[in-house]
């Protein structure tokens, strides 16, 4: 008689922890993306309190941003990849566009000229979103993430290589995109020193036997991708420093 009442407890109990396991996963599951939503959005309206949220984070303060850059990354020429180093500057009027010259140093691992050695690129760069997403009021309002997007470049130049090699010299074409992940944001900043970013670089070099200055049995094409950090300067007044004497007399 008793036989069967426990039977069939032991059936339900054997049954209910797996659903019972299940549920608990589902609410774990629920309860931790509703913390990690929570605290985005502490996070996001915190952040987004603390800034300007102009869209423009200093840059009305000079004419011309200076980027002094140093960065490491690795040289890949078809099949075989070399350690690299750059450094760079660059002059962008209204952090918009502006010319750009860089030096590349990559090893050569000892097969000859050919592969790695020295380079040095001049070109002009260009920043489409930030005059873009600011014209059309499309700014999130959120320094670091407006300047993460606005920092998204394109570059094209002439590429010159190798420099420290006597003898055969070749020129090239470079086309690069690059982004910076902003590390210390203009806001927090004084003077004409406008931040520190982390900024990443992709540059394919073609310098094959089409270019007319490049010899005919060289081919020093391939890809260049580098990480470094990026310091901005301004120069310039800026047209919010315009002299006191262009202002209206209200203001004097």
């Amino acid at each position: 008689m008793r036989t069967g009442p426990s039977r069939a407890h032991a059936i339900r109990s054997h049954g209910r922890p797996r659903w019972h396991v299940g549920l608990s996963g589902v609410r774990v599951l629920r309860l931790l993306v509703a913390t990690l939503w929570f605290g985005g959005l502490v996070l996001d309206s915190s952040a987004a309190s603390a800034q300007y949220g102009d869209g423009v984070y200093r840059r009305w303060d000079s004419d011309v941003a200076f980027a002094l850059e140093a960065s490491g990354g690795v040289w890949l020429d078809g099949d075989q990849a070399s350690p690299a180093v750059s450094v760079g500057l660059r002059a962008r009027i209204a952090d918009a566009a502006g010319p750009v010259v860089t030096y590349r140093w990559a090893s050569d691992g000892g097969e000859g000229a050919t592969r790695g050695g020295d380079a040095l690129m001049v070109g002009i760069e260009v920043r489409p979103l930030w005059p873009a997403l600011f014209l059309t009021d499309n700014a999130t309002g959120r320094e670091w993430l407006d300047l993460f997007l606005q920092s998204f470049a394109v570059e094209l130049g002439a590429v010159f290589t190798p420099l420290a090699t006597e003898g055969e010299r070749g020129v090239g074409l470079a086309v690069g995109v690059s982004i910076d992940l902003p590390l210390m944001l203009p806001t927090h900043t004084r003077g004409t020193f406008r931040g520190i970013s982390l900024r990443l670089g992709a540059r394919r070099i073609d310098a094959t036997r089409s270019f007319a200055g490049t010899p005919d049995d060289v081919d020093r094409s391939g890809w260049l991708l580098t990480a470094g950090l990026t310091a901005t300067l301004g120069g310039g007044s800026g047209p919010t420093r315009e002299p006191r004497r262009y202002r209206p007399r209200a203001f004097r």
